[in-house]
């Protein structure tokens, strides 16, 4: 198995494709991003109003919205992708990596570029460059210890070749996963989001040298 990364494109993914993908990371709770009715949340919304996940949609046979009637469509459609995206060129440079595995797209991490004048809802603004992490998410059949260290790494070496000085995330408070992830990886919790308070940020800063990853900075080639 020949595991190695590209730049981030999500044109070149098509939105096709990302809709699949980001429907089956999301549909499910804590996040419950399957169906979305627009009368209660916008199209240009991406926040948890009027979103149902596929466990309660497919339970009680949903097929309107319980609180206006509206109809239920899909929360990550292709346009809905391609609008995601558009918002997050305007918050800063799109900025991630594809890890792939065998030659085919296997885990991905995007997010922008971060700088002293970028609002910090996390709030603790900083001097010099950073990187916001929006999307980190590895296909299920790949969810191994091997290629989740590749995708980070690829994230340290954006960092060293950008001079990027600390990385901030955001995750959703019930998803133990990713917030064990954080905490194994030194990432440490600032505040909850002010636009849902279900979510929280969490900040990495390479301040010193750690024992327990030699070598993090290098710059990953590939792994066969």
């Amino acid at each position: 198995m020949q595991i190695t990364w590209e730049r981030f494109d999500p044109e070149r993914l098509g939105y096709e494709a990302l809709s699949g993908w980001l429907t089956e990371f999301y549909q499910m709770p804590p996040w419950n991003e399957y169906l979305k009715c627009f009368n209660c949340g916008g199209r240009d919304d991406f926040g948890p109003a009027g979103a149902y996940g596929h466990p309660e949609v497919e339970e009680k046979g949903m097929a309107r919205c319980p609180h206006c009637g509206g109809s239920l469509e899909l929360f990550w459609s292709p346009p809905r992708v391609e609008e995601y995206f558009r918002q997050l060129r305007e918050k800063g440079p799109l900025l991630g990596s594809t890890v792939v595995v065998g030659g085919e797209p296997a885990a991905w991490v995007w997010g922008y570029e971060v700088t002293p004048a970028t609002p910090a809802p996390w709030g603790m603004q900083r001097q010099g460059l950073g990187i916001y992490i929006d999307v980190l998410a590895v296909l299920p059949k790949h969810r191994n210890g091997l290629v989740l260290w590749y995708l980070f790494l690829t994230i340290l070496r954006q960092m060293k070749s950008g001079g990027y000085q600390y990385l901030v995330s955001r995750t959703h408070r019930q998803a133990d996963i990713v917030s064990t992830l954080f905490q194994r990886l030194k990432f440490r919790e600032l505040a909850r989001c002010p636009q849902d308070q279900q979510r929280s940020y969490w900040m990495w800063e390479p301040n010193e040298p750690r024992n327990d990853a030699p070598g993090l900075l290098e710059e990953p080639s590939s792994i066969q």
